[in-house]
């Protein structure tokens, strides 16, 4: 079926392929998690990434681990051979992640936690096997320097349903912001695009709304990508930390304020009511 015509992109996420089902871990198994294929996969492209597999590793395959390295960052080493793969998976993930930036880029990613190419929390062995530290795997490490602002979690993350809608708020802002800046925007555009979300910045934080408000402001001269990328910097800024309680509530009171006597009476009550049991 083709969308309509004004129906809004679908966000894009990034996802280590295993998650999704692909079998393409080292022992040639899957960590399918059903909640991303059934619930969220209807309202989201999935961009299948496994920097393991597409390094040229094969299915099965022997396990990598993370091994700290003297004064130097943890190297990613294939169990058995203990061949180095640090600066294959470097300069892959430097490519992949550039690749999948711009104006048809991912909006998140949801990583394969443990993993030492995408976890974000993994053990680093010593050359005892003690686990001396922690550290990104390698991929994802890659991933955090190059696209600072994206929303980024792994799969054990989502199963906490604040971090989960956090997660996908972000992504949704993102891909807003991806789709409006890679269109012909205008100044005009901007300010329209600001006043739309001027009730979900307010949620988060006064001092961002300032501050985009600000950017808007200084951008009076016409378009440009400075404009832009302080637009799209401060927002990823100011929804990085979930929306405190009491500021939802206060933002949607005043969005009721907005609504208030635009609406029919039995429909105002059930706003009103759902706004007051939040």
């Amino acid at each position: 079926m083709t969308p309509a015509p004004d129906a809004e992109p679908r966000i894009r996420i990034g996802v280590s392929s295993c998650l999704l089902g692909d079998a393409v871990r080292w022992d040639g198994r899957h960590k399918h998690l059903p909640f991303l294929t059934d619930a969220v996969g209807p309202r989201v492209d999935w961009i299948r990434v496994c920097p393991e597999v597409e390094i040229g590793l094969g299915v099965p395959r022997p396990a990598i681990r993370m091994v700290a390295a003297a004064e130097a960052e943890p190297r990613l080493v294939e169990t058995g051979t203990q061949r180095d793969l640090t600066d294959r998976m470097e300069t892959y993930a430097r490519d992949r992640v550039a690749e999948l930036d711009g104006p048809d880029g991912v909006d998140g990613w949801v990583l394969k936690s443990r993993s030492p190419s995408c976890g974000l929390d993994v053990e680093v062995e010593g050359a005892t096997g003690r686990a001396p530290g922690r550290a990104p795997g390698r991929f994802a490490r890659v991933l955090r320097e190059r696209r600072p602002g994206l929303p980024v979690v792994e799969e054990t993350d989502l199963q906490d349903e604040p971090t989960r809608r956090h997660f996908f708020e972000r992504a949704a802002a993102h891909q807003r912001l991806r789709t409006f800046f890679s269109g012909a925007w205008t100044l005009e555009t901007l300010i329209a695009f600001h006043e739309r979300h001027e009730l979900q910045v307010i949620s988060h934080s006064a001092e961002a709304r300032r501050e985009l408000a600000m950017i808007v402001a200084q951008g009076a001269g016409g378009a440009c990508e400075l404009t832009a990328a302080h637009y799209r910097e401060a927002m990823a800024r100011a929804l990085a930390s979930p929306a405190p309680a009491d500021r939802a509530m206060g933002t949607l009171l005043r969005a009721w304020n907005r609504l208030d006597g635009r609406l029919p009476a039995e429909r105002a009550g059930e706003v009103e009511a759902a706004v007051r049991d939040f």
